[in-house]
């Protein structure tokens, strides 16, 4: 019968114990035969065990790690999934900006429950403070992240309608108070309502318009009450310095400039370095408001300025009527 050697040096041993070889009858190298035979048989068990205990904890370590792979594989591909971005992905809010704009859902669903319901001014007025805790210092998500991403429509304008349509229920408050001679009264609602309108109004070019048309009607409201001479005196310092205080247009304007130029770059064109001084020159350079009211199409082909621009001009002519109607308001309130 011939011997069996193992895949090792121990297979050997085995064969040699297991089959009593001699050494001197057998034909392999005597000297390893004499080795073996030495070798007390516990010893070459332990050894043994030792040696099936190594190759069992490898083998079982190559089964679990062959039965992992597909999940490592899944995982990895989640995390590049996750953390990948194309440089062809049109820009759009991160998840953390997401999350805030959507924890607005409560009040804005609050909001339109309360006025279908046609609340009275103490439930205005806590849908207004609501509002005010909701937008105070918080408004920086809201501020576009892309020429498109505006207040026109989307989850933007809901909340912005949301919030312009609970501060218009303070004019209709304020029309009633006035109309029962609570002068006083319709005044406090009407300043609250100036207020409160500024909260969201220079985020982009749609909430500044939308915003200034409510608080021009508001002027127009104050102007029609009955006023004593104090209380006209009152309203004239008020919207002096409600005036006075109205921010500047330029960290809107260079916002929208910057989100025009990130888009430009993401089309593979080339990037434009936007200054205060050089985007007054170019909203200088377009023509003048009676030709740029609603004909941003013919501005972008006559000048060949970016629609961009042409909406920012739009917007600093809203401004200027604006304070226009101020200046109006006040003048009539001295009559």
């Amino acid at each position: 019968m011939p011997i069996r050697l193992g895949g090792n040096f121990w297979g050997f041993v085995r064969s040699a114990h297991n089959l009593n070889i001699e050494p001197e009858t057998n034909p392999i190298n005597k000297t390893s035969l004499r080795f073996v035979s030495a070798i007390p048989l516990k010893a070459l068990h332990r050894v043994n065990a030792k040696a099936d205990y190594g190759d069992m904890v490898w083998r079982t370590l190559g089964w679990k790690v062959t039965a992992l792979l597909p999940w490592i594989a899944v995982a990895a591909l989640a995390f590049v999934a996750r953390t990948y971005q194309d440089p062809r992905e049109p820009i759009a809010t991160d998840l953390v900006q997401q999350a805030r704009i959507l924890s607005y859902r409560s009040i804005v669903a609050k909001t339109a429950f309360e006025l279908a319901r046609n609340p009275d001014i103490a439930t205005t007025e806590a849908l207004v403070a609501q509002w005010r805790r909701a937008t105070d210092g918080r408004n920086g998500h809201l501020i576009p992240v892309a020429v498109d991403d505006t207040a026109a429509e989307g989850a933007k304008n809901e909340i912005l309608v949301a919030q312009l349509a609970a501060v218009r229920r303070l004019q209709v408050f304020g029309l009633r108070e006035a109309r029962k001679g609570h002068v006083a009264e319709a005044l406090a609602l009407y300043r609250e309502s100036l207020q409160e309108d500024e909260r969201l109004k220079y985020l982009d070019p749609d909430s500044l318009r939308l915003a200034i048309v409510d608080q021009r009607r508001t002027m127009y409201l104050m102007a029609s009450a009955p006023l004593s001479a104090a209380q006209r005196s009152d309203t004239i310092a008020f919207l002096s310095k409600f005036s006075e205080h109205q921010p500047s247009l330029a960290v809107m304007d260079m916002n929208m400039m910057s989100c025009y130029t990130e888009s430009q770059v993401a089309e593979g064109q080339a990037e434009l370095v936007w200054t205060e001084h050089s985007l007054h020159v170019n909203l200088a350079s377009l023509p003048s408001e009676n030709t740029a009211k609603g004909r941003a199409r013919h501005i972008l082909g006559a000048t060949g300025s970016p629609y961009i621009l042409s909406r920012l001009r739009m917007t600093h002519f809203a401004v200027a009527r604006f304070n226009e109607s101020v200046h109006d308001t006040i003048n009539q309130l001295r009559v």
